[in-house]
């Protein structure tokens, strides 16, 4: 009796892992160490880890019983009522080298931040 030759596998993640890495860059040696990309983001604890003031910032971001957080709260709910009663609509399309004047033949567009290049 012969047995069938079994297919090869195929890689789980073809590309490879790509991971993040928030906060304590130890926590990046791991994934790495076993060959995965791995973009490290500089995160810290708001207030700088003081916890008082960080309480402070919390209840000054929407407490309904603090007098500046009540008012941010109202601010946030406006503005999500806004958005969610929006009716956006297209009122044109185009490349991006024909609509946007002074796009230059090798200028890149991408959805981040600016990038520093130099």
């Amino acid at each position: 009796m012969t047995r069938a030759k079994t297919p090869e596998a195929a890689p789980l993640f073809e590309g490879g892992i790509r991971a993040l890495n928030v906060g304590v860059s130890e926590f990046a040696l791991s994934p790495r160490a076993h060959g995965a990309s791995v973009l490290e983001l500089d995160w810290r604890p708001p207030a700088g880890g003081d916890r008082d003031v960080g309480l402070l910032l919390a209840r000054l971001e929407d407490d309904p019983d603090d007098p500046i957080g009540s008012k941010v709260a109202a601010a946030n709910a406006q503005a999500i009522e806004r958005i969610l009663a929006a009716r956006p609509m297209l009122v044109g399309m185009g490349r991006a080298a024909e609509t946007l004047s002074g796009l230059g033949t090798r200028h890149i567009l991408h959805a981040g931040p600016p990038i520093g290049l130099g």
